[in-house]
């Protein structure tokens, strides 16, 4: 299971979103991914058509969903499915999802709060901080750059430029 795939790409059009979801196949393999994004129109232009998966209600928040011959019983309620996958990464599972988009709820909603912004911003937001820059060094207005106690270290004549035209008073 993957619970989060990124590229870097020129912009979200249909030709970048082709390549990562053709690049990510070839590590799945046969294997069914579910995908779930509210960003660009593009990646749902490069999705084929998806598997179907017909959810029938039981009882008490429980759903049966069918995959070819295999009925797995997702429980809306606590949060489980057969398959254990929701369980596992507290993010629905392929057919907790089916079961959601089936009664018209959103399926963020069910998604653990551990994943969202504001858990995220209280877990992180007092670990970091700022690297210390005692000993890093100065760049004058002048282009000149100086350690911290104020030694020349290189200027334009010692970086990419020939000897003959710092000589002649090239910058």
């Amino acid at each position: 299971m993957f619970p989060l795939a990124f590229e870097v790409m020129s912009s979200e059009n249909y030709e970048d979103w082709l390549w990562f979801l053709e690049k990510l196949k070839i590590v799945v393999g046969n294997k069914e991914v579910i995908i779930i994004s509210d960003r660009h129109p593009a990646l749902l232009r490069s999705v084929p058509e998806g598997a179907v998966y017909p959810a029938t209600p039981f009882k008490n928040g429980v759903f049966g969903v069918c995959i070819g011959r295999a009925l797995l019983n997702v429980d809306i309620l606590n949060r489980t499915c057969t398959c254990r996958g929701w369980q596992m990464l507290e993010i629905p599972c392929e057919h907790a999802t089916a079961v959601i988009i089936s009664i018209g709820q959103n399926v963020t909603d069910f998604i653990d709060d551990c994943y969202k912004y504001p858990m995220q911003e209280l877990i992180y937001g007092g670990s970091f901080s700022g690297i210390e820059t005692h000993d890093m060094p100065i760049v004058d207005d002048d282009g000149l750059v100086r350690s911290i106690t104020g030694e020349f270290v290189f200027d334009s004549c010692t970086v990419g430029v020939s000897a003959d035209s710092c000589a002649a008073g090239a910058p």
